[in-house]
């Protein structure tokens, strides 16, 4: 229609953060918490902790893999661990992983890369 002026509309100012928490604050009722009784928590060492020894565990897994040491090269022979590696240079002009097995502290790894590779 040609008679009629177009209008603007004008939009309401944003209220800010502060004003809209104190307006929440005056509706609302102020609620409170009964006091809850503390509960007493369990530390980890008040707890009987078996400590198996894992040393058997890693004698017979080191065992097994030591029956392979004419094929592979041992680079690591030591209480806590044994680690071998193929003697060829198979995997980015070096030595390829072929397993280890490692004494923790509450934990005996064995990995054998041949199951990673072919499960």
């Amino acid at each position: 229609m040609p008679g009629k002026k177009a209008t603007k509309k004008t939009t309401k100012p944003r209220s800010t953060t502060a004003t809209k928490n104190a307006n929440k604050k005056k509706s609302q009722p102020s609620k409170t918490k009964p006091a809850s009784q503390p509960t007493a928590k369990k530390s980890l060492s008040s707890l009987p902790l078996a400590r198996p020894d894992f040393a058997p565990v890693f004698s017979a897994l080191k065992a097994v893999m030591a029956t392979h040491e004419s094929e592979l090269r041992v680079v690591h022979d030591e209480p806590k661990k044994y680690y071998l590696v193929t003697k060829s240079l198979s995997w980015k002009d070096g030595p390829m992983f072929f397993g280890a097995v490692m004494l923790g502290k509450a934990y005996v790894s064995y990995h054998l890369m041949p199951l990673y590779i072919s499960p």
